[in-house]
Formats: C-alpha cells, structure tokens, sequence
C-alpha cells in the first residue's frame, strides 16, 4: 500500500491541483466549481460513486463531461484493493488450500459478471461506474495470479497474440 501510494498520489494531487486552477481560468464559474468538487470525489477515490450518482452519461456527446471523468477508473481500482485483500484473507482462513481459494475468487467474479451484464441491461451509467459491477474484470486477473502455475508454457504467448489481436481489429 505504501508503494502504491508513493506511485499514484503525487501523480493525482498534481493532476487535480493543475486540473482545478485550468478550470477557474478557461470555464465559467458554475462549470469551474463543478469542476472542483468532482475533484474533491476523486481524491478520496469515490469519482465513481459521485459520477453514477450524478447521472453522469460517460457516452454523452451533448454534455460536456468532467475533467476528471477519468479518475473514475482509478476509483474502481483503489476501492478494489481496499476491500480484496479482506475478502481474500477470510477466504484463506477458512478455505486453507489454494484449489479453493482460486474457486473463491472464480465464484466472485461470476457473481460480478452476472451483476454486470444485469445492471447493464437496468441502468449502463450506473453500472459502467459501478465497483461491483467491475469487480470481475480484477477477480479475472486474481484468478490467472492464482492459477499461473497450472497453465502451460505457451500460455502467456496466446495471452500476447490476443491483446495484437484486438489492438489490430
């Protein structure tokens, strides 16, 4: 936690330091002070909870969205990492073998894929900004850490080969 915070805090204080006195210069000043308190969400890592709550529409292209939309991301991320270890850490005391652990984290994720796509198809905004709704996307990477060892060699070639394969189509 300490070297994550020494890599990401400086870089965001700056970020929404820098982002909040452009704001006062070029916007007017309902949109600057808005401005300014997205900003006070996203330095405690809640963006996303204030931008789902807002309404905010991120595919809107009539409004024009806030400058520090994407640290919404970072909010997801952040909230994920405060509450995993805990839920990994009861997991280990009772489960106590790795093979369940990884069927722990796989349950978790499919728990929050199948809130995703329900969320979705309710309310996209919400469910684009929502932690648990993007909880399987890190539970998928929690797994693979898991189960790394079980996979074969070339397994990481073919990971490779489709992130080409996306980056192309």
């Amino acid at each position: 936690y300490v070297r994550r915070a020494r890599r990401i805090l400086p870089a965001a204080v700056l970020a929404l330091v820098a982002t909040d006195i452009a704001a006062h210069r070029l916007l007017n000043f309902v949109r600057a002070r808005e401005a300014v308190h997205d900003s006070v969400w996203a330095a405690f890592f809640a963006a996303n909870v204030h931008f789902a709550h807002a309404g905010s529409d991120y595919f809107a292209q009539g409004q024009p969205p806030s400058p520090v939309q994407q640290f919404w991301t970072l909010a997801v991320e952040e909230q994920f990492y405060l509450v995993w270890p805990a839920l990994l850490g009861l997991a280990l005391l009772v489960a106590a073998l790795r093979r369940r652990l990884l069927w722990i984290v796989v349950v978790a994720g499919a728990a929050s894929l199948a809130w995703s796509v329900h969320a979705t198809a309710a309310d996209r905004t919400s469910a684009y900004f929502s932690t648990s709704a993007r909880a399987w996307e890190l539970a998928l990477g929690a797994a693979l850490a898991i189960g790394a060892f079980r996979l074969p060699a070339f397994a990481g070639w073919i990971g490779l080969g489709c992130i080409a394969a996306a980056g192309v189509a």
